[in-house]
């Protein structure tokens, strides 16, 4: 089994993580991980519902082992000891 390689871009909010983190993966044939995506459930009124800590740092640690090579846009530190 390989070990996943990642690139991950930190930056204020609305520094432009999520667009240049798109485009850096197309450039690069990355996968594209936002973390919004994982933090928040999608519903309704976006970035209302919270998932647990478990459940997203399950969600993006699978995420990263199947694509291998990604982007993550935004802050994933404290999330996992993985």
């Amino acid at each position: 089994m390989s070990i996943p390689h990642g690139i991950i871009l930190l930056g204020a909010n609305g520094s432009g993580k999520s667009t240049l983190g798109r485009e850096l993966a197309r450039a690069l044939n990355f996968a594209h991980f936002d973390v919004e995506d994982y933090w928040f459930y999608k519903t309704y009124i976006p970035y209302t519902a919270i998932r647990p800590k478990e459940e997203r740092n399950e969600m993006l640690l699978s995420d990263m082992k199947k694509h291998g090579l990604f982007v993550v846009s935004g802050d994933i530190s404290g999330w996992s000891d993985e």
